[in-house]
């Protein structure tokens, strides 16, 4: 947005603070500004007070259903039913121990 205002000579329109190109006449601060004060004020207290104006609802197409077609060139492998091995993976000759030492205390006597 843009807000021009009118020069003080000539009343051409310009943008403020900036020499006006139909009459070359250099900018007058104090002139420009309150008229840019102005303007931009009608600008805004009419947008502020205009009724406001719906926006065009474009109605959503109505949900189709999705069809999906799968082509397979090759019958697929056959799928081995066992999930999980319960044997172990690695043989070891003595069983896990988990013993960490928990029997001595690690909280600090003063906590």
């Amino acid at each position: 947005m843009q807000i021009m205002v009118p020069c003080h000579s000539c009343s051409e329109l310009k943008r403020p603070l900036s020499h006006c190109t139909s009459c070359d006449t250099t900018a007058s601060i104090d002139a420009d500004v309150s008229a840019w004060r102005l303007a931009l004020h009608a600008h805004h207290i009419a947008r502020v007070t205009s009724v406001p104006v719906p926006a065009a609802a474009d109605r959503p197409a109505a949900p189709t259903p999705l069809k999906l077609v799968l082509a397979v060139a090759d019958p697929a492998p056959p799928i081995d039913p066992r999930i999980a091995s319960a044997e172990p993976l690695f043989e070891s000759d003595q069983p896990l121990s988990f013993d960490w030492d928990e029997g001595r205390s690690r909280l600090r006597r003063t906590a």
